[in-house]
């Protein structure tokens, strides 16, 4: 009632000026022809929806084969290590046992030669990585 904008009279209960009654709704008719588009239709999207689905999942694959060919192609570079001999200061900076490394022989080693000092890493941790796992 409120919905309406009724308001009762003096008198009047809501039942009497309201009332709700069930009503059927009028079916629609749907021709054979417009029944059999429709399942057409649907059938189609259905297959769409799959196709697309298996499409993205098969462009992945050919993206991760393509990568990993050309991964494979790819061959490691060796690396040049050249042997550097120590100048008479840097000599008579180190310690004498021959097998101790200061600080600025290891400086001076690696002014004379940066791109040694990734080699010389990479090898200085895989001898490390067996020697620290036996530890544990």
């Amino acid at each position: 009632m409120n919905a309406l904008g009724l308001k009762p009279v003096a008198g009047q209960t809501p039942d009497m000026m309201v009332t709700v009654q069930e009503q059927a709704f009028q079916s629609a008719v749907v021709l054979p022809e417009q029944f059999e588009a429709a399942q057409g239709e649907t059938r189609l999207q259905g297959w769409l929806e799959v196709a697309s689905r298996w499409a993205a999942v098969g462009g992945a694959c050919l993206v991760l084969l393509i990568f990993l060919r050309v991964l494979s192609r790819q061959k490691p570079e060796p690396v040049p290590v050249e042997v550097l001999s120590l100048t008479p200061d840097a000599a008579a900076r180190s310690l004498p046992n021959s097998n101790s490394v200061t600080p600025e022989l290891l400086n001076e080693l690696i002014r004379q030669k940066p791109a040694n000092v990734g080699v010389a890493l990479r090898d200085w941790v895989s001898n490390a990585a067996p020697a620290a796992t036996s530890k544990n």
